[in-house]
């Protein structure tokens, strides 16, 4: 029993691993003069929202209640970028796809324009905290059986980083634990077990083992502070959440109520993680708030939003206000939650569609 099951949680990590999830990227060589689709006038705030609209998309900057715009693009999904490293990545739509969209990636690194272009579509990027380098996975045609895995490129140069070729990285389970390591779960090649988790130095070029202790497939990782990390771990039919206090070397259950994580912040200073999540038997998301020092989970969203959009984006600014967006009939808006007196208020006055971005600092 124990090998049947072994070898039943092996094939869902293969399944994981070619799992579709909504990508925004790269398109064929040809393309680059493209590249000019942001505009660079636009000066970056610590909170941002990008929407679109009829004439194409704007960029607003959000401060507490303050919502303006403050720019105009075009063809623009997605940005993530770094003001105090003056780096700014832009995913640029070329078309929609049957399964994927085919886009590409342009870079702005202290005012050098590079792209990346060589496949069919990007998505799931990840910018250092340094902005010097960005983790994405790309698909080679329009399908989700095309993953080419995760790779990694130099911002200043636009080229693409050889690093680690003996793990096979699960999804988009790849986090940047500082500057110079990241963080990944995979199975190594010709291995069959339940995966691990890896750091890669790219300073210093090497991989090492962070976590092996895994019961089951992991489908949702976070690194937070000294580290230690939270994931959660499916075991055929549970999903269990645990934060792994690497000071002590262990592993502490949090509650096998989540079943899936969408989108995550930390706030460091406070000792927090919010994320996007769904419950068992619940049809909608909702925002989570943990507490790291005593490992308590709390749902702060009920009946406003009664829906929150799981692919809306989350953000916290400096003084740890938490935005995020809820969905209504005619598209979403912008929510603010404030700890201090658990209370959600809205930020916008008319829905739209609406996605949250935040400065890396």
């Amino acid at each position: 029993m124990k090998f049947l099951k072994k070898s039943i949680l092996f094939m869902f990590i293969a399944i994981f691993m070619l799992e579709f999830t909504a990508c925004d990227g790269g398109n064929k060589k040809g393309n680059t003069e493209r590249s000019g689709n942001a505009d660079e006038s636009i000066k970056f705030s610590e909170v941002m929202a990008l929407s679109k609209e009829d004439a194409g998309e704007k960029i607003y900057s959000i401060n507490d209640k303050d919502f303006k715009a403050v720019g105009v693009l075009n063809n623009i999904s997605s940005i993530n970028y770094n003001t105090n490293n003056n780096t700014t990545v832009y995913t640029n739509i070329i078309s929609q796809g049957t399964n994927l969209t085919k886009n590409y990636i342009s870079i702005v690194y202290k005012g050098k324009k590079d792209s990346i272009n060589d496949e069919y579509s990007y998505g799931d990027l990840r910018l250092s905290p340094d902005g010097k380098r960005i983790a994405l996975r790309s698909f080679s045609q329009d399908s989700p059986f095309a993953a080419e895995g995760l790779s990694v490129y130099n911002t200043s140069t636009g080229k693409k980083i050889d690093f680690d070729k003996e793990v096979i990285v699960s999804g988009d389970l790849y986090r940047w634990d500082s500057e110079n390591n990241l963080l990944y779960y995979g199975v190594q090649s010709g291995e069959k077990d339940y995966g691990k988790i890896y750091s890669y130095d790219f300073q210093n070029s090497t991989r090492k083992i962070v976590f092996d202790k895994f019961n089951g497939y992991c489908t949702f990782f976070a690194p937070t502070i000294n580290g230690s990390f939270i994931y959660i771990e499916n075991n055929i039919d549970t999903n269990n959440m645990y934060y792994y206090d690497s000071n002590l070397n262990k592993s502490i259950l949090i509650g096998n109520t989540i079943d899936k994580i969408e989108d995550y912040v930390i706030d460091n200073k406070n000792g927090i993680i919010y994320f996007i999540g769904k419950e068992n038997n619940m049809n909608g998301s909702s925002v989570y708030k943990l507490t790291i020092g005593n490992k308590s989970l709390k749902r702060i969203t009920y009946d406003f939003p009664k829906l929150v959009d799981e692919t809306g984006g989350m953000a916290i600014d400096a003084s740890g206000k938490l935005y995020f967006c809820g969905l209504d009939t005619n598209g979403n808006n912008i929510y603010m939650y404030l700890s201090e007196n658990n209370s959600v208020n809205l930020v916008t006055n008319k829905s739209g569609t609406y996605h949250i971005i935040q400065n890396l600092r």
